[in-house]
């Protein structure tokens, strides 16, 4: 439930500055149980300023609190495209397809969440609820995250090797290096 103190001071300052703060009062409408008006606000002022990221999120928010799926899917897919790496967007793309009966993209978006927050109690409990379906963890022992396993990166053929290096030396510069006085080379000058 939103603190309704809350709520009139972001009304106050929402007057004052909308673009501005137009994000966390649609979050304290969210929070009221006011999704509609969340909405609303979101819709009016994130097409002013379309890289706001606590905007898509307030949004994504309120439209999965009102089961509008796919909607707040796009939402997030959006917010991901501002910010690849937050968590937020994250977990919620991974609560509503594991709310859907998505497991393979519960499973992908949760993935997602323990690399970057390994220490996600709630998503690797998630994790182990979906990949053994029907045993529910009971101890933060079992709500271990599985590793997570990457696989070798290719080589990069530009890339330049110490074998190359230490084989095939420069002939130019011995070159170059050979005419020059030794004593001019100490120093540093001719």
């Amino acid at each position: 439930m939103a603190d309704l103190g809350r709520l009139d001071e972001l009304k106050r300052k929402f007057e004052e500055n909308p673009k501005r703060y137009f994000a966390p009062l649609a979050n304290e409408y969210r929070k009221a149980g006011e999704a509609e008006i969340a909405i609303e606000l979101c819709r009016t002022y994130l097409p002013q300023q379309p890289g706001h990221m606590s905007g898509y999120i307030v949004y994504g928010q309120a439209l999965h609190d009102l089961g509008q799926a796919e909607e707040s899917t796009a939402v997030f897919k959006q917010a991901l495209t501002l910010d690849p790496e937050n968590i937020i967007a994250l977990r919620q793309l991974g609560d509503i397809a594991r709310d859907s009966g998505d497991s393979a993209g519960a499973m992908r978006w949760y993935g997602k969440v323990l690399d970057l927050d390994p220490r996600n109690e709630e998503v690797a409990a998630y994790i182990t609820s979906i990949a053994s379906p029907g045993s529910q963890p009971t101890s933060a022992t079992e709500r271990v995250a599985p590793p997570t396993v990457r696989p070798e990166p290719a080589p990069d053929a530009s890339a330049v090797r110490l074998e190359d290096i230490v084989s095939a030396p420069d002939t130019a510069q011995l070159r170059i290096m050979a005419d020059e006085p030794a004593a001019a080379r100490l120093r540093g000058t001719e």
